[in-house]
């Protein structure tokens, strides 16, 4: 974020990245005047070695309010000079002849002149001139009073005249506080986290920027509070899913085949049990059966 210091009557606002590659830095002009504002960008010499070749490079700048609008040099050089020739018609004798009021008038009025027909126009001390003009013309104690009866020993005061038209200012819309600054805070150190996280991924990197980019617009184009949080809620949720490259992991090794168990032999055939030897009453008993068996054969 950047930062703002009065010096010698001129405001200066400066800023500084945390990184040096792909690094941005926001600076928020706030609090300014209703008026217009020459905005100049400038190196410090004190931390800068200016015979490099180094410079400013500005993406976008972006303007919040109805009726804000950013202006060139030459769009600015132009409008004052035909404010300022509208100024040569306005006819001075309405103001006081006091050093503060026609005097003041008439020397920045020659100045403005002066100032505009240069070759070089400084567009800053333009505009100290073009504020001092409008403060003359802005204050009615400057200005003559007309008498209710004029004697007769002095001329009739010209009527009070109208005050020359100021140049068009934007109208700064009414609305409640709205934390753009507390936003874009919490959005600058998340990205200046992740960028420490994603290392050397330079996809990741470009991503981000799209993120920071689309983020940015939406939160200073929002008007409510409530859309000023929407946006930095997604834009923090699609920065924590950009992920560091993962290294790919090696392919494992097929594992071999189990080698086919070899067929069990067969097991030999138990050979028969021999029939057991009958015993001698079996035998004799067998002996008896026949014989009679005989006997009965013969008879017949």
């Amino acid at each position: 974020m950047g930062n703002a210091s009065t010096i010698d009557g001129k405001k200066y606002f400066s800023g500084h990245a945390a990184q040096r590659q792909g690094n941005q830095t926001l600076v928020s002009l706030k609090g300014l005047e209703e008026n217009l504002h020459a905005v100049t960008l400038q190196l410090d010499p004190d931390r800068n070695d200016l015979s490099r070749n180094i410079g400013i490079q500005v993406d976008q700048f972006i303007t919040r309010g109805e009726g804000s609008e950013l202006y060139s040099k030459a769009d600015i050089i132009q409008s004052i000079s035909k404010w300022k020739d509208d100024l040569s018609n306005f006819d001075p004798a309405g103001l006081k002849n006091t050093a503060t009021a026609r005097q003041a008038f008439q020397a920045n009025l020659e100045k403005l002149r002066n100032q505009l027909s240069a070759e070089a126009v400084d567009v800053q001390e333009v505009m100290l001139t073009v504020s001092a003009l409008q403060d003359i013309l802005s204050k009615d104690e400057n200005y003559q009073r007309g008498q209710e009866e004029p004697s007769p020993d002095q001329p009739e005061q010209p009527e009070e005249p109208s005050k020359p038209d100021q140049p068009e200012q934007p109208a700064e819309p009414k609305q409640p506080e709205i934390e753009y600054d507390k936003a874009m805070d919490s959005l600058t150190k998340a990205i200046e986290k992740k960028v420490a996280e994603l290392g050397s991924n330079k996809e990741a990197k470009k991503k981000l920027l799209e993120i920071a980019d689309q983020a940015i617009a939406a939160i200073q184009e929002a008007k409510t509070q409530e859309a000023v949080n929407q946006a930095l809620e997604t834009a923090l949720e699609q920065i924590s899913k950009l992920q560091a490259a993962q290294p790919e992991k090696p392919a494992q090794p097929e594992t071999p085949a189990q080698p086919e168990k070899p067929a069990q032999p067969e097991k030999p055939t138990q050979p028969e049990t021999p029939a057991q030897p009958e015993n001698r009453r079996n035998r004799k008993n067998r002996r008896n059966l026949r014989n009679q068996l005989n006997r009965k054969t013969g008879a017949t």
